[in-house]
């Protein structure tokens, strides 16, 4: 019989205990670089209070034994020292952000577990109407662009309201001439469309080009759609998410899926097939 390892062999194999008052202090203390008054937080990348965030994180990770170092893109990263070998597998990484951008909640950042990263199109709407006199020009005879600015971002919302792809923002907005006596001629606005299936959010693309054209005939102004740069999605390996469903079972945790709508740095980078 081989012998009793002992106690210190019965605590390795038991799985290590969540200290949820630790990580709810230490929530509310990150939580603090950047709090607003009226609620919410503030805390951009790479701002004086990302960096204070990041330092504070780096001495838990050493608290905690990690070694810490930062990349050439500025990301923290705690390394757990383990073996190596051409036998040993690939090591589990985790990781999310802990800046917050403008008013976003304490928590942004803070996630259940993650099933997939959405895929991104952004698009530019450029609406031109005609500038007229708001006190002198009949409103049958307006071209408003500012009111056809309007519908498109109504349409924007149906576009997930309506089930075609998971959200649809209108993020920016610029009028011209801007005043309040002017019939507006131009507005610029810039979407943001995000679906964790590629085919459909392409496809969600175009319902919106054919609402446009519509609200373009029927207000008299002329409408540009521009699509800028996008981020393809990348759904998570399934067994990894059911491994953390698990581990959270186990825990004793309710489980909360969720998608994550930010862009991950690692995805510029991604090439194994195990993301999770």
């Amino acid at each position: 019989m081989a012998p009793d390892a002992g106690p210190a062999a019965d605590a390795a194999a038991l799985p290590p205990i969540l200290d949820g008052a630790r990580m709810l202090a230490r929530l509310d203390e990150l939580g603090d670089l950047g709090a607003r008054p009226g609620g919410g937080a503030n805390r951009p990348a790479y701002s004086e209070l990302d960096v204070a965030g990041r330092d504070l994180v780096a001495r838990w990770m050493n608290e905690a034994g990690l070694v810490t170092s930062v990349d050439a893109a500025g990301n923290l990263i705690g390394r757990s020292p383990g073996p190596t070998g051409p036998d040993v597998p690939p090591p589990l990484v985790l990781g999310s952000h802990f800046d917050i951008v403008i008013d976003a909640g304490r928590l942004d950042g803070c996630l259940g577990v993650v099933t997939g990263i959405t895929g991104r199109q952004p698009v530019d709407v450029v609406i031109e109407g005609q500038t007229n006199h708001a006190g002198t020009t009949p409103m049958d005879l307006r071209r408003d662009a500012l009111v056809a600015a309007a519908h498109v971002t109504l349409a924007v919302e149906n576009l997930a309201l309506e089930g075609h792809l998971r959200v649809a923002t209108v993020g920016t907005i610029d009028v011209s001439p801007n005043a309040r006596n002017i019939v507006p001629g131009l507005v610029t606005l810039g979407l943001d469309l995000r679906d964790l299936d590629d085919v459909r959010l392409a496809a969600s693309v175009e319902h919106l080009r054919f609402t446009v054209a519509i609200i373009a005939e029927a207000t008299g102004c002329t409408i540009s759609f521009t699509l800028a740069p996008g981020q393809a999605a990348a759904p998570c390996d399934p067994t990894v998410v059911a491994a953390f469903q698990a581990a959270a079972t186990a825990q004793g945790l309710v489980r909360r899926s969720a998608l994550e709508e930010r862009l991950p740095d690692f995805l510029t980078v991604l090439s194994e097939p195990h993301l999770g």
